[in-house]
């Protein structure tokens, strides 16, 4: 509809307002759906996280780690929390609660657990460039400022903190909610159980696995190499088109893969057209004159804990990048 809006009012010409669909921000984005629709539906997200799980100490902390392990493997190539955090970690959580849960409930234990894998989700989806939807359009707004970040430059300056995060979080959760200790022995059992159903591996979850590492030497590998993000998963997803692994009747049926492209290039489009028409910087004046008055050593972490809490007011991280980042970015 605002797509439709631009186009009727004349604000902008049917080429113009299409334009987001031509961004090879929007193409990374739809391929990397396509790519981890397979991880889901092959197994091998479920094989990973039970194998890790069967590898664990036998510790709450060190399940919690498990799990959070599982999420960081996951995140690269799965850029949709719902897919990842929901469609395959969710369903071996609850899994898992269930056999904790056996003979008693514990709920500090589950609370826990459950937080845990919560916060890894959001801190995986800021580790790299393909964790998450709203990522590539925070690459492209500040493309429009002049401001090149690609895939290994976003994971080098984002591995370190993220990896601080997911160290830190844990034994803090633990400290503050305080589940009692346990043996997750009956866990790794039932871990071990669901993998040997899995049975060996089969031949699509080889061809998704070597795809995926050849899909993460290469983004992190792209400066050097001098090939795009957006390039290395159009490969990736060619290759695992043409071995049927992803066969295309599932690509035209995704709708959620569709569904995301269209609205996502959308955003993209409007967000770019703000910064052209000047619209970012009028806003920009006039949260300078709100602010004149204030410290200036003071307006960059204000700034940041008001875009932090404006995050509230927003159900999708997607829309609250797109409305949001550019204002503060200039800030």
């Amino acid at each position: 509809l605002s797509l439709a809006a631009t186009v009727a009012t004349g604000t902008l010409s049917t080429k113009e307002a299409l334009s987001g669909f031509n961004s090879n921000i929007s193409w990374l984005v739809l391929l990397a759906l396509f790519v981890s629709e397979s991880i889901s539906k092959s197994g091998l997200g479920k094989r990973i996280a039970y194998f890790l799980i069967c590898k664990s100490k036998n510790s709450l902390i060190g399940l919690s780690y498990t799990l959070i392990m599982c999420e960081l493997i996951l995140s690269p190539a799965i850029p949709s929390i719902v897919a990842r955090g929901g469609g395959i970690i969710y369903p071996i959580l609850t899994s898992v609660i269930e056999v904790l849960n056996k003979n008693e409930k514990k709920e500090n234990i589950n609370l826990y657990l459950i937080q845990a894998c919560f916060h890894s989700t959001v801190i995986t989806s800021a580790i790299t460039l393909t964790a998450m939807a709203a990522n590539p359009l925070i690459v492209s707004i500040a493309g429009t400022f002049g401001i090149n970040i690609t895939w290994s430059t976003w994971f080098i300056a984002a591995i370190i903190p993220g990896l601080l995060n997911l160290t830190i979080m844990p034994v803090f959760l633990y400290y503050i909610l305080k589940p009692e200790n346990i043996d997750v022995n009956e866990v790794k059992t039932f871990a071990k159980k669901q993998l040997k159903a899995l049975k060996n591996f089969t031949k699509e979850e080889l061809l998704i696995t070597f795809t995926l590492i050849g899909l993460i030497t290469f983004w992190i590998l792209g400066d050097f190499l001098n090939i795009s993000a957006t390039k290395t998963i159009l490969i990736g997803f060619s290759v695992l088109l043409l071995t049927r692994v992803i066969p295309w009747d599932d690509v035209i049926k995704n709708k959620k893969a569709w569904g995301i492209f269209i609205w996502f290039s959308t955003l993209l489009m409007l967000s770019d057209f703000l910064v052209k028409f000047n619209t970012v910087y009028w806003i920009n004046e006039e949260i300078k004159y709100l602010i004149h008055d204030i410290d200036k050593t003071l307006i960059i972490p204000l700034s940041l804990l008001l875009f932090f809490y404006l995050h509230y007011f927003f159900v999708s991280t997607t829309a609250y990048v797109s409305t949001l980042f550019a204002p503060f970015l200039i800030i």
